[in-house]
């Protein structure tokens, strides 16, 4: 999100009603789509307030991922770390939401120590996508853009 104020309603199991609220700073939304074709969806986002989103495809993301060979190394590592970990967590643990104080370290553990010269080279040769996804860092300030990245607006309706 650039901009706005979303607001993610999930019901549980239980069936009580969870809510999160999205950080403009520090929060992704549906990240496991780009890295499983068959996501479903776990609840639902509501914009507040007229709200600017960067939406990143995930098809075209993986092919600019396949462009350089150790970026995409390093993306199957962190792909694979992730699944593996989405697969562990109870279900009903799991949100369309990444809540950046939640899982900034965890997300980290995804990439290997060895790949801090990865690092730098994802930041520096593939736009903002990887940083933006990886490293929590603002896409929204960054002038290049990918294709596979698109600002888009959303707004409520009466």
């Amino acid at each position: 999100m650039v901009t706005g104020a979303l607001k993610y309603v999930k019901i549980g199991k239980d069936g009580v009603e969870c809510v999160e609220w999205v950080d403009r700073a520090e929060d992704w939304i549906a990240e496991p789509v780009l890295w499983t074709p068959s996501w479903v969806h776990l609840g639902t986002l509501i914009a507040m307030h007229e709200t600017d989103l960067l939406a990143i495809s995930g098809n075209q993301f993986g092919e600019i991922m396949a462009r350089t060979p150790q970026v995409h190394s390093l993306v199957s590592t962190y792909a694979a770390n992730f699944m593996a970990w989405m697969n562990s967590v109870d279900r009903d643990l799991l949100s369309d939401v990444s809540q950046g104080e939640i899982v900034s370290s965890q997300i980290h553990n995804f990439i290997p120590d060895d790949a801090c010269c990865a690092r730098r080279a994802s930041r520096s040769s593939t736009g903002s996508a990887v940083g933006a996804l990886f490293f929590s860092e603002s896409s929204a300030n960054s002038s290049r853009q990918t294709p596979a990245i698109n600002k888009s607006s959303s707004q409520l309706t009466p």
